[in-house]
This record gives structure tokens, sequence and C-alpha cells, in this order.
């Protein structure tokens, strides 16, 4: 099972007219169907207005991910995907050797569709079956868990730190997690669904307040994530300029982390966002750097504290000359400007020993140290 999504397609619609976006529906529609051509019996069907669903009964389980990682790049080919359009495309998939009516192969694609929704302005994922006694959760049971987790303020903080080259903590970035049934979920599986119900506004609420209850007295910085739609409601950054005002010491020890796609989709919300916090000492970085070249521009005129280069490109870099090449290019654009570079997902040894010498300014990742403060030896 394979769904489609194409994110942003209302505001294309708004901005281009609907003719426009028709084309691109049917483009997209004919590559499915050229994909598809060759697998036997196949269900293509248009979902609703941004989403396709591909059902493929014949599918083998050691092609399937191959296929669906095709799928995505012919995909994304299409022009309407490249920087000039503001449309993005997401991909989630999922494998069952069987179907039947109890089977939660439709829950678990959209799960994986989720997944991929969170991750970055444009990706695919596959759903991992996480165990014989573990299924996907419906949509609207992650509602419900999360409007209970909510009002119970049962959200799980953890912390990962960010180092500089020394390997000395620089912040710690929160992490959040929510115990359903004795498993821990990270944020990239619930956050999505928070998101499409309007629920992430609360979130954000309720983690910064989770936050100030549990570190009145460190003087550690934290790296806090906002939602792209929390910074754009009027509400959220009355209580978050009031939050801040109430609490200076705080506010100073905040920095306030976005995704650099925020920037494409949203600059005056980040402006507005900037405006409000910096008064207090506040900082923002941007998260997945790299991977929306249009936003180089703002780097002049917004003052991020710091910016933190996406984890596709950092990802054995030691052995990949083009990341190599792009890494210290994103660097000098962002020394132009006088902001800290740091690297997401630091895995390995020679990935680190790589990103020194290239000139990066601290990193994040299992090698330099997990979540809550599992630290391992820096050679």
């Amino acid at each position: 099972m394979v769904l489609v999504h194409i994110g942003n397609l209302q505001q294309f619609n708004d901005k281009c007219g609907r003719d426009a976006g028709d084309e691109c529906l049917i483009d997209i529609a004919r590559v499915l169907k050229h994909l598809t051509a060759d697998t036997g019996k196949v269900i293509l069907s248009r979902r609703s207005g941004a989403d396709f669903c591909v059902f493929i009964p014949a599918a083998q389980s050691e092609e399937v991910e191959s296929f669906v990682e095709k799928m995505y790049t012919s995909l994304h080919r299409l022009s309407w995907f490249d920087d000039s359009t503001s449309l993005h495309l997401y991909v989630g998939a999922a494998f069952s050797a069987a179907v039947t009516l109890g089977s939660h192969l439709l829950s678990e694609a959209d799960t994986a569709l989720r997944q991929a929704r969170h991750r970055d302005p444009f990706g695919w994922c596959f759903y991992r079956r996480p165990g014989p006694d573990e299924r996907a959760l419906e949509a609207g049971q992650w509602r419900r868990l999360l409007e209970s987790a909510i009002a119970e303020r049962r959200l799980l903080l953890h912390y990962q730190p960010n180092v500089n080259r020394d390997g000395d903590i620089l912040c710690m970035e929160v992490l959040c997690r929510l115990e359903v049934a004795g498993r821990l979920y990270p944020a990239g599986v619930f956050f999505p669904v928070a998101e499409r119900f309007d629920l992430g506004g609360e979130l954000d609420r309720l983690v910064l307040e989770l936050l100030y209850e549990a570190h009145t007295d460190t003087v550690t910085r934290l790296c806090v994530n906002l939602s792209p739609r929390s910074i754009q409601q009027h509400s959220f950054l009355v209580w978050l300029q009031q939050t801040l005002q109430q609490h200076p010491e705080f506010a100073t020890r905040l920095i306030f982390e976005l995704p650099e796609q925020v920037l494409v989709t949203s600059p005056p919300a980040v402006r507005r966002l900037v405006d409000i916090v910096q008064p207090y000492g506040a900082g923002i970085s941007l998260d997945h750097f790299g991977t929306a070249m249009s936003t180089f521009g703002y780097m002049q005129s917004i003052a991020f504290e710091m910016v933190k280069i996406d984890r596709c490109f950092i990802q054995s870099i030691h052995n990949n000359s083009d990341n190599q090449f792009l890494v210290k290019s994103l660097l000098q654009i962002a020394h132009s400007c006088d902001i800290k570079t740091m690297a997401e997902g630091v895995e390995s040894a020679q990935e680190w020993r790589t990103l020194l010498e290239l000139g990066i300014d601290g990193g994040q990742g299992f090698l330099l140290g997990r979540p809550d403060g599992e630290r391992e030896e820096i050679n």
C-alpha cells in the first residue's frame, strides 16, 4: 500500500489557479500509472483532493522498498516540485504478506506518510512493523490519546546534547515522547497527527510549561522545536510573549527551533516570531538546513543564532565528495552571516572527523550524545 500526498495544494490553487493544480494532479496520475503498468493487478485511486492511493496485491517483500523509492524519485522529478513552487511531495508505504479484514495495512501506510511529512519538506518513508504485539494506531485513536495527554499533562521530555568542536555542551535539544500502553512514541509519530487536528499549538504550550517547571534553576540552554502552524497562530504568539515576559531568566535560556522550510512557506511568520522572542534574549535556530536553497536570501536579514545542516548531507559524508562540497558551501554562507553552524545526525567517528576538517562549529547525534545524557566518549 502506497499513499502519496501533495502538500500545499490548496495554497497553490489559490495562487496559480485550479487549472494549474489539475495539471499537476494529471501529471502525477500519469507517472503512477506508468510505474505500475508492469506490476500486475493494481488499484490506483485518488483518495482525496491532494492524495493518491496505490494498492499492489502482487508485490514481493524484497522489491517493495526499492519500488517505493523509485516512485518517489520519479514523482519528485516533475517540475511541479522544484523551488519555484510551494508544492511538497510526501510518500508513505507499508507491506503485508496477506491482507485480511483485521489487517492494519492502511493505518500503517498512513503512519509512514505522517512520518514522511514530519521529517522534511520532501520525503518518503516505509513503515517498519515494530513487533508482533504492537500495531499502528488510527488517526482518530491518536487524536483521543493526544487530547487526553494534553489535558493530563502526560508528555515526557528527553534531552539530547548539542556539542561544540571540543565536545562541550552548547545546549540540550528537547525531545517529546508519549507513552502509550507501555511504549514510548517519539514526536515524529504523533506530532503530524497533532497538526492535522490543530493540536500543535497546545502541545507546544505544554512543552514550554513543563520545561519551565523542570528547569527553574538550570543554566543550560534549551533548544525547543516549534510547530510551523503554532507560529502562525495569533493566540499562541500572544501567550508566548506573555510567558517570556513573566519569566525573563527562563527566556534567556531558550532557543526556538524551526524547520528551514517554514522560511519558504511563511517568512512573515518567522519574522514575527523573531520580533517577539529576541527582545527577551531567546534565540532562533533552523534545522534541516540546506534542503531549501531558496532560503539563503533570509540569512542576512533574520538574526539566527544557529543553523543545523540536515542529516541527509551528513550520513557517510567521509565517503561522499559531493556532500563535502555542499557542506563546505553551507558553512561559508552561514559563517559570512556570523551564524553558528551545526551538523545533525552525527553517528560515526569518521563523519565527525570529516566535519571538523570542513570547519563545522558543532554537532548533534548518537556519537556525540544520546538522548537523556547517555554520553559516549569522543575520540
